[in-house]
């Protein structure tokens, strides 16, 4: 008998997020950060990694860059 260890490779969960004008804007941001929050400590075991880049128009912007630490991601 052998015993052997299968290691799961970790993920990068990207958020992109419309910030168009729009009057939902602000419900969109709230249940983005909400579901990177319950992800992040979800994932804490798998150490995946999740970042949000926010884009109007012709830019973008990279609001959490990738990250597996909960306190980053609420200061962000």
């Amino acid at each position: 008998m052998k015993k052997v260890r299968i290691r799961k490779n970790s993920s990068l969960i990207v958020f992109l997020v419309d910030l168009s004008w729009s009057m939902a804007v602000t419900k969109r941001m709230a249940a983005t950060k909400k579901a990177i929050t319950t992800i992040l400590t979800k994932a804490y075991q798998f150490r995946d990694d999740v970042c949000l880049i926010t884009f109007q128009k012709e830019g973008a912007d990279l609001v959490i860059p990738p990250t597996h630490s909960i306190a980053l991601a609420e200061r962000s």
